[in-house]
């Protein structure tokens, strides 16, 4: 608009003849109308490249991922939260591990999927990749039905995938959880059960008189824990009956900073299945 404006002033003034102000005029013109349609967006899709931070979920890409508050005093998690899909490292995590890391999870298209909990971050990819996709909850308004995990209301080996991801911290009673998702798995099935833990820490931590939300988060980590859990939450999935699969860390040190963030904790991924 400025040069515009300059053109004006000098063939109004006589400085210009109307030939070259016409030249001149068109030229500006479809030379800035050129670099905006065809300049720009490859500069600002350069731009976007180079950030360092990815999601894998909705491969949306940020300088940082969001600072996650967790309330009730906690301090704040920087680098988290993915600004779009609202996914955490350990989402972003195990989602790299069932589509890069080899496992038949995402090619098996017509199991029976059950999702404890559903993550928004998750919930469109599993519904679009699984044709029998059931979610349930106990206390979300959009699961497809509600459930108690203590006391599930489907037959044995009826599931061919259970999806059940930081859920059994919020369970009283973990051990009849596990025992009910194990009855309804499927001979041969999967089951990814992750769940906070502390590696190094010999035995899971839980203490039934902390009842207030406050002693909880400074307890457990969040409001509503019962626990953290410690290196012998494999022993708890074991004398259930699960097998559980070794997962080897499968990140280079640049992808983790990559697509986790600055996430010092990586959560262990516990794949388990039913023989």
């Amino acid at each position: 608009m400025v040069i515009r404006a300059m053109l004006n002033k000098l063939y109004i003034k006589g400085f210009l003849s109307y030939d070259v102000y016409i030249k001149v005029f068109f030229w500006y013109h479809f030379r800035t109308k050129h670099f905006i349609k065809n300049i720009i967006p490859y500069l600002l899709c350069y731009c976007i490249w180079i950030l360092p931070r990815k999601c894998p979920i909705c491969g949306m890409r940020t300088y940082r991922f969001k600072t996650f508050d967790g309330g009730y005093g906690m301090d704040k998690q920087e680098d988290v939260e993915c600004r779009w899909c609202g996914s955490h490292p350990r989402h972003r995590r195990i989602w790299l591990y069932l589509t890069r890391k080899k496992t038949d999870f995402m090619k098996m298209h017509d199991s029976r999927f059950l999702h404890i909990a559903p993550e928004n971050c998750f919930r469109k990819k599993f519904k679009k990749n699984f044709k029998n996709y059931l979610t349930a909850d106990l206390t979300h308004v959009e699961a497809m039905v509600k459930m108690d995990i203590t006391q599930i209301q489907y037959p044995d080996n009826y599931f061919d995938i259970i999806f059940c991801n930081h859920v059994l911290e919020h369970i009283q009673d973990d051990i009849k959880a596990l025992s009910e998702l194990y009855r309804v798995l499927n001979k041969g099935g999967n089951a990814i059960l992750m769940v906070p833990q502390i590696t190094g820490m010999p035995t899971t931590y839980e203490d039934s008189s902390i009842t207030t939300p406050e002693g909880r988060a400074k307890a457990f980590g969040l409001h509503d824990h019962f626990r953290i859990y410690g290196d012998d939450y494999l022993e708890r999935l074991k004398s259930v009956g699960f097998v559980v699969i070794p997962v080897s860390e499968f990140l280079s040190q640049k992808e983790i900073k990559k697509y986790l963030g600055d996430h010092i904790h990586l959560d262990n991924i516990f794949h388990c299945t039913k023989s």
